[in-house]
This record gives C-alpha cells, sequence and structure tokens, in this order.
C-alpha cells in the first residue's frame, strides 16, 4: 500500500553538514578496495516544449543506479580505462549527453558514430554489471488525484513528499533499498552518491530525529551530493536520467532524422531493463519496463 511504502523515515529536521566520511576520495577508495556498494543518483526535468502539452510540465524524475560491491569496482574501473576523454578531446572529465548529441559547444566537432558510440559504451557497461536500475516519476497531475482521493503525503522541514522533486528522490532510494539490496540479502555498507552540477563543494543530506541519524543503512548517514568532476561513477546515473528524458520526448515528437534513428534503436536496446517505479492516483505503485512507458 501506499502508506507503507512512503511511511516517515525522516520524522526531524534534514541536517547538510558535511561529514568526513563521506568525501569523494574515501568514498572511492572503499569502492576500488571492493568493500563498498553504491547508488547512484542523479535528476531530470525532461523537456518542456509547449509544442508537446503531452510531457506535463512540473513532473520530475530521479534515476538511481544500484550497484554490489564488485559491480561497483569494475564500473570504477571501467571508467578509469576509458578512452572517451581522449576520442571526445574536451579537456572535460564528464560527458555532457544533452550537448554532446546535440553537437554543441565543444562537442560540435565530435563525428556521429563516435556519439553514438560514448552512449552505447556506457549503457553496455549497466548490463555488463548487472546493475539495477529504477526511474522514479513524480508529477503535478498525479499528486493532486492522490491528495483528492485521501492519500496523506507527509511532510518534514527539509523534504516534502508532496513536491515532485523530493518525493522522486526519496523514493527512488528507498525502491532501490528495498529491490537491489534488501531482496538480494546484502547487509554490507552502501553509499548514495547524487549529481551536484551546481557546485564541487560536497555535502551530506542527513535524517535526522532529534539530532540522531535515523537512516543507518547508508555511510555516511544520508545522501552525498557531488559534481560529476568529484566522482566519476555520477556518469551512469546522468545517463539513465538523460536516456529516459531522451526517449519520453521522442515518443511524442518522433523521430527526425537517421542519426536519431540510429541513436533511439541504441537507447532502446541499452535501456530495455530498466525500471520506471511511479504511484498512481489510487496510491499503489506500478513498475513497467522502460519499453512500456515511453517507447512505441
Amino acid at each position: 500500500m501506499y502508506e507503507r511504502v512512503f511511511a516517515p523515515l525522516y520524522s526531524g529536521a534534514m541536517a547538510t553538514t558535511p561529514d568526513p566520511a563521506g568525501h569523494p576520495n574515501l568514498i572511492a577508495q572503499a569502492i576500488a578496495a571492493g568493500e563498498r556498494a553504491c547508488i547512484l543518483l542523479d535528476d531530470s526535468s525532461g523537456s518542456t516544449d509547449p509544442q508537446y502539452p503531452q510531457l506535463e510540465k512540473g513532473r520530475k524524475l530521479w534515476a538511481g543506479v544500484a550497484l554490489h560491491p564488485e559491480a561497483a569496482k569494475a564500473v570504477q574501473q571501467a571508467l578509469r580505462l576509458s578512452e572517451m576523454t581522449n576520442l571526445i578531446n574536451t579537456g572535460r572529465k564528464a560527458v555532457h549527453f544533452t550537448e554532446m548529441v546535440g553537437r554543441q559547444g565543444r562537442y560540435k566537432d565530435l563525428p556521429s558514430d563516435a556519439r553514438i558510440m560514448i552512449v552505447e559504451s556506457l549503457g553496455d557497461l549497466l548490463l555488463q554489471v548487472n546493475a539495477y536500475v529504477c526511474i522514479f516519476q513524480m508529477k503535478p497531475s498525479t499528486v493532486k488525484s492522490m491528495q483528492a482521493a485521501g492519500h496523506e503525503l507527509w511532510k518534514v522541514p527539509g523534504l516534502d513528499t508532496s513536491d515532485p522533486d523530493s518525493g522522486a528522490l526519496y523514493n527512488c532510494l528507498q525502491v532501490l533499498k528495498m529491490h537491489a539490496f534488501e531482496a538480494s540479502g546484502y547487509e554490507g555498507l552502501v553509499s548514495a552518491v547524487a549529481d551536484r552540477w551546481r557546485g564541487k563543494e560536497y555535502k551530506v543530506l542527513r535524517p535526522m530525529k532529534n539530532g540522531e541519524d535515523v537512516d543507518t543503512w547508508l555511510w555516511p548517514r544520508g545522501i552525498a551530493f557531488m559534481s560529476v568532476e568529484e566522482f566519476p561513477m555520477l556518469q551512469m546515473a546522468d545517463l539513465v536520467a538523460w536516456t529516459y528524458s531522451r526517449l519520453e520526448l521522442e515518443s511524442v515528437r518522433g523521430i527526425q532524422n537517421e542519426y536519431e534513428e540510429a541513436l533511439i534503436e541504441t537507447l532502446k536496446r541499452v535501456s530495455q531493463g530498466w525500471r520506471v517505479s511511479r504511484p498512481t492516483p489510487d496510491g499503489q505503485f506500478e513498475f513497467p519496463t522502460i519499453s512500456e512507458t515511453v517507447l512505441p
């Protein structure tokens, strides 16, 4: 039931004091040693083009990639060995998918096949390590329907699950906790890291109750916000969030040219097992695959 899944985990304020245990270097070192599972998170608001009223304004999704220790270590090593940086030759440490695919800025001279190859190589990496991928999307219309049906969306200082952004982030994290770790019996340490593109200084969003940590399954307690440059593995969550938004747009706009056709076919293949979790107006949850939600 909705109330059970959304049972208040947080009943106090949200602290944002940086925790040394959550420093990007220390988390990366633990992953390299095969001692840490991780959840990688990134968000997207998708296209808001007025030409396509089907794409509801104010909707929000958070994409999450859950990796057990061996998979996390493999992804970290693969990204370090990647030749993408040399291929792109932009001087950046991260791929910015919207700019790259759209031939914008420093990516304007990158050949079409090279752009598709980069997307495909990252998507194939998620398939190879058997990552559990979840996309949680909330829309204002769904929130209103749930409230009208009498389903309480709880609020505490700093966290409001009636807000599509906060609600999607919190519930994406909980879905990954239940399905990627609890369901498999994993009892080791998990670090949750989310993309913070506006700045390079990391911070930790930590749930508190009377000044004490309550979300004890994460280490450090809470979500560490970092930039992709600080924590390159966030590139994987960025790929998932961007892929969903791109497929969502194409589902209403249609494919414009041969390049887009090749790109969309690649995205369809690498995302075939991803799950899209979303609340329904009657307070339940559904977990369709991405092909059942945004693909024709």
